[in-house]
């Protein structure tokens, strides 16, 4: 057997049946972690994809909900987003998870305070069902703050009085017919 030493590392022989031995141990290791991280990977994947699935049927039962009237399209956007753990947005705050397992639908709400879970259950329909409710409590919320936004904005007057508009003509006039003296003084025609 052949050894060489340099700054601490051994080099080997690579014709030693005892190093070939340890290759192979480690190269049937290596293949056999990239299988099960492969396996593990498909099967996240495929959960991932169940999740994704169970929130497309609820947008898909939803999204006719949200059209049918004007008010709500104006601010609900059903929007579901892929990701870990993926989301159904319903507002700018609220969202449907499938949390803690994929077969648990999670209607949280962002607030001030923090998250707020409004309900956690395995049944589709009774997520509907809270979905479309919340979404009419914040409909009737979003009509009762509209008219007072309203009276606090300032009256805005989209016409001009028919004074202002002669001066402004004279203002441009008059500026005009002095940048048409400043040019002639400065370049003269010859």
């Amino acid at each position: 057997m052949q050894q060489l030493r340099c700054q601490g590392l051994t080099q080997v022989n690579d014709r030693d049946p005892d190093f070939q031995a340890a290759q192979d141990a480690l190269d049937a290791s290596l293949a056999e972690a990239r299988l099960q991280q492969s396996a593990h990977h498909d099967a996240v994947s495929a959960i991932r994809d169940a999740q994704t699935l169970r929130l497309q049927v609820l947008h898909d039962e939803l999204a006719p909900l949200v059209r049918a009237r004007p008010e709500t399209a104006a601010f609900i956007d059903l929007t579901l987003m892929h990701g870990d753990p993926p989301r159904l947005w319903i507002d700018l705050t609220s969202y449907v998870t499938t949390a803690p397992d994929p077969r648990t639908f999670c209607l949280v709400q962002d607030t001030k305070k923090g998250q707020s879970i409004l309900l956690e259950t395995k049944n589709r329909s009774e997520m509907h069902k809270k979905v479309t409710e919340f979404i009419a409590h914040r409909t009737v919320q979003r009509q009762r703050e509209l008219p007072q936004a309203a009276i606090n904005q300032p009256i805005s007057r989209g016409h001009y009085t028919t004074p202002a508009l002669i001066l402004a003509w004279l203002t441009g006039v008059s500026f005009g017919v002095l940048m048409l003296y400043v040019a002639w003084v400065l370049f003269p025609l010859k």
